[in-house]
């Protein structure tokens, strides 16, 4: 989820006709992502067919890691819309507008741990209602025929509140950010166990983690449920803007939050973490921009505009690091 979710524009988002495909030159299996080298420092993933000069966040990747689900948002947020790019013959082929998306604010895909249920947020009606203001957590389920169509998660998860970012652990847990009743702060993490097959209620993480000057907009949380991924705004920390957090997980205790520092963040908005499937990589989202240094020549309008359409523009792009490059040691 995008840390300024809430924020809306009027612009309308286009997609260049020409059909781009970037190789997977550093590819060493047939994932998209896999590296034959470290990534001790962000790279920037797929540019100019993933990471575009668009604002694009939230990389979610298959089990096979053949497809990848993210979002692009018209700055800032007046569009939000879900694409799926694919994984052929070494080449990260165009995204598509994914077949569920398109008409709503829809935004953050995440996937189970095991493959077989798809979740994102919208804003789209609920069956039970021709208006709804809120945002709501969906998920498609794998089928033998593909997807099935979306499901509202339904109460308890959902209700007069709002929420922006799923996730879910091995054991069926559900992890999400909302400002449901009895939040701390702006938007707070939540949990809700799955028992006999239904949510519980769901329980607030605690002051650990959420508190009445922070905003957590997203958590990623790792399958074994070993350490969660908070994008937060509000710790005094902070590089600049929204962060990147990390807690550790100790004989079932959260401890604090830790920021993931400058490798990681940087004075932009860092945000959108997730994991990929093998658990090797960090990605995330990073409006972070060109040099803003003195220049020592006036601009050209050529390497103007360039800049200003091109990646790294200070819209949002993805980004990989290797995982254990990316979180710091757990607190002593």
């Amino acid at each position: 989820m995008n840390c300024t979710r809430l924020l809306v524009l009027a612009s309308v988002v286009t997609l260049a006709a020409v059909v781009h495909r970037v190789h997977a030159k550093d590819a060493v299996s047939d994932t998209g992502y896999a590296s034959p080298t470290p990534m001790r420092t962000p790279h920037l993933f797929g540019e100019n067919v993933i990471s575009t000069g668009d604002d694009e966040f939230g990389g979610q990747f298959s089990i096979d890691g053949r497809a990848l689900w993210f979002s692009k948002s018209v700055p800032r947020f007046h569009i939000d819309t879900i694409f799926v790019a694919q994984f052929r013959d070494g080449y990260w082929q165009a995204p598509e507008i994914a077949s569920f998306s398109g008409i709503w604010h829809d935004y953050d895909p995440t996937l189970a741990a095991d493959g077989q249920r798809l979740y994102f947020v919208s804003d789209r009606p609920r069956v039970d209602s021709k208006q709804h203001a809120n945002y709501d957590i969906w998920y498609l389920d794998r089928t033998t025929g593909g997807w099935s169509a979306p499901k509202n998660a339904g109460a308890p998860i959902n209700g007069s509140w709002s929420s922006h970012f799923a996730v879910t652990t091995r054991n069926g847990s559900l992890y999400f950010t909302s400002d449901h009743p009895g939040s701390k702060g702006y938007l707070d993490v939540w949990m809700s166990r799955l028992v006999g097959g239904r949510y519980q209620e769901p329980s607030n993480i605690g002051d650990v983690i959420n508190h009445p000057d922070w905003a957590n907009f997203e958590v990623y949380v790792d399958p074994d449920e070993r350490y969660m991924i908070v994008s937060a705004y509000g710790h005094e920390d902070s590089l600049g803007d929204c962060d990147l957090y990390v807690s550790y997980r100790r004989d079932g205790v959260w401890q604090p939050l830790q920021n993931l520092g400058p490798g990681v963040n940087s004075a932009a908005r860092d945000y959108s973490a997730r994991v990929t499937p093998d658990g090797k990589y960090l990605i995330y989202t990073s409006e972070r921009g060109v040099p803003t240094d003195k220049r020592a020549t006036p601009w050209t309008y050529r390497e103007f505009t360039s800049a200003i359409r091109g990646v790294r523009n200070g819209l949002g792009d993805i980004y990989q690091i290797d995982l254990d490059a990316a979180l710091p040691p757990p607190l002593p």
